[in-house]
């Protein structure tokens, strides 16, 4: 995917480190441009996550407004490394958010 969204100018990509701050760079590219941000990731990583969408963006704090894609680590029925087959099953109850 990064390297489809950085052949087309059309699109911003920044890469970070971890998840958690993905989370915070959308929310400061949102505050400078006013556009909704799209972070992707993989389920494994939604814990960290967490504390920055708790933080910063649901509608009990600053309300930003940013759309998940996610793929599925672990998801029932599919082969996959055994620490991600845990997370597989509880992603959905984990991530409250529409879907």
């Amino acid at each position: 995917m990064c390297k489809f969204i950085n052949a087309d100018s059309l699109y911003f990509n920044i890469t970070v480190a971890n998840e958690g701050n993905a989370v915070a760079v959308a929310t400061g590219y949102h505050l400078a441009t006013g556009k909704t941000p799209i972070v992707y990731l993989q389920n494994s990583g939604i814990g960290n996550t967490m504390n920055p969408i708790i933080s910063l963006i649901n509608d009990r704090a600053y309300t930003m407004p940013c759309v998940f894609i996610m793929g599925w680590r672990g998801e029932p029925g599919i082969h996959d490394e055994l620490q991600h087959m845990f997370q597989g099953e509880i992603t959905l109850d984990e991530y409250s958010g529409p879907f």
